[in-house]
């Protein structure tokens, strides 16, 4: 493997150039690093490990600028935004988890922890943070000894319950807009359920297509298309499939991954299981876990959409003693991350997108256009259904129901331009860019 610099500076790692393949970063040149993550908040880049500690970049991992964390208790596991807020979570030796939230670019922390079940056996503890998801203001989190699921407002004092998730232990979160969704959930669920009222109540749809018994592993969403993937498996079947919807869960499609994934003859032999994916129009990557030794991490990459996969691992590391796995996949700016466990952040370019959702579309009559408080929508015939707001770099940032009126509220956007979309059983029927004041 070669890297631009191989050792780290406590003023920065200058990388020389976007190399091919994938790239290390250089926040470590320990062979066995441990809790590295990388995540992303307000256009700057943050990445933390186990040696070197917390550090920030505004070129994307060019470069890197130490942040100091007398605040955290314990090493820092991952990270997430409110759009407002920086999260990150951590954990100590005794297994105690911690939530903080920082609004400075880490220069200073708030211990957020208040309504957090308490640790197994450690008096005074706090059970660890499996999940952190960030959205909108607002978060949903996993713990994993108490196996509870709690949500709350940013600005909210302690964290709340979910009694519906409790009892149907799904796998994952992620959000579209406002949106909270779920997967893998039980008995009052058939594999997926969303919620516009931040965890108050779920809707359930059909599911159609999603195997029976369902046990979702990693929910995401492609905001270019508006598309949801569900990586998961059946209780009672062999081996991880992965699904995607384009109408919130009502129907779901297979993608075909025979010729990348293995699966045992049995439950009792190994199998392949998905743990990451990143999906942006027709770039997809699927991250998995791999025990042959000697061997580079099983990512593999699709440029058509998911139709054909190919190994993606030039520049990755390779493990004489094991296999190392690729998580925490992430885009940003047009470069992709991931991060090796027990080894170093990796970046590499996006590529094009080449969506073919992305075709033409008539423009839609908006007004008043630009706007400051309230928008009205007029569409031919008022066949739409739901509308969506997205960012100037694509991400979904509002999203919603088409009331009859057809207006539809934009005081909460930051000033700039958007492109507002309505929609027809899942399908743009038109567009129109929108300019905040």
């Amino acid at each position: 493997m070669t890297r631009a610099i191989t050792l780290f500076l406590a003023a920065g790692t200058i990388l020389t150039s976007h190399a091919q393949g994938w790239q290390a970063l250089g926040l470590t040149n320990i062979p066995n690093e441990s809790s590295t993550c990388v995540g992303a908040h307000q256009g700057v880049l943050y990445a933390s490990n186990f040696t070197n500690g917390l550090h920030k970049s505004y070129d994307n991992g060019d470069t890197w600028i130490p942040v100091p964390v007398s605040g955290i208790t314990g090493w820092i596991k991952g990270f997430a935004s409110t759009g407002n807020r920086l999260y990150t979570y951590s954990q100590d030796g005794s297994a105690s988890g911690y939530i903080y939230w920082s609004t400075d670019e880490g220069a200073t922390w708030t211990v957020d922890t208040v309504g957090l079940p308490p640790h197994a056996w450690i008096p005074g503890g706090k059970a660890a943070v499996g999940e952190l998801h960030g959205y909108n203001g607002h978060l949903a989190v996993i713990t994993d000894q108490a196996d509870a699921y709690l949500v709350k407002a940013e600005t909210d004092p302690a964290w709340q319950d979910v009694p519906w998730l409790d009892a149907n232990d799904p796998g994952s979160f992620w959000s579209v807009g406002d949106t909270l969704m779920v997967h893998g959930v039980g008995a009052q669920s058939a594999g997926f359920a969303y919620s516009t009222d931040h965890g108050q109540t779920w809707v359930t749809p059909a599911c159609a297509g999603l195997p029976s018994w369902y046990s979702g592993a990693v929910l995401t969403h492609d905001p270019l298309t508006g598309r949801i993937y569900s990586a998961g498996n059946s209780s009672i079947g062999l081996g991880t499939k992965l699904h995607y919807s384009d109408n919130w869960g009502a129907t779901w499609t297979e993608l075909d991954l025979s010729n990348v994934l293995i699966t045992g003859a049995s439950v009792w032999e190994f199998s392949h299981h998905i743990l990451a994916l990143l999906m942006r129009g027709d770039q997809l990557w699927i991250s998995c876990d791999n025990s042959a030794a000697n061997t580079r991490p099983d990512l593999f990459h699709s440029a058509d959409g998911g139709a054909t996969f190919e190994r993606d691992t030039v520049g990755l590391p390779m493990d004489q003693y094991g296999t190392y796995v690729m998580y925490g996949l992430m885009e940003k700016d047009g470069d992709v991350f991931c991060v090796a466990n027990l080894n170093d952040v990796f970046r590499r370019d996006l590529g094009a997108t080449g969506i073919a959702e992305r075709v033409e579309v008539p423009e839609l009559a908006v007004w008043p256009n630009p706007a400051t408080d309230r928008v009205h929508i007029g569409t031919a015939g008022g066949a739409a259904q739901r509308f969506l707001v997205r960012d100037a770099v694509g991400q979904l940032v509002m999203q919603g129901s088409l009331p009859v009126d057809g207006s539809i509220p934009v005081a909460r956007l930051r000033p700039g331009t958007y492109e507002l979309q309505v929609l027809e059983d899942g399908k743009p029927i038109g567009r129109q860019r929108l300019v905040k004041l």
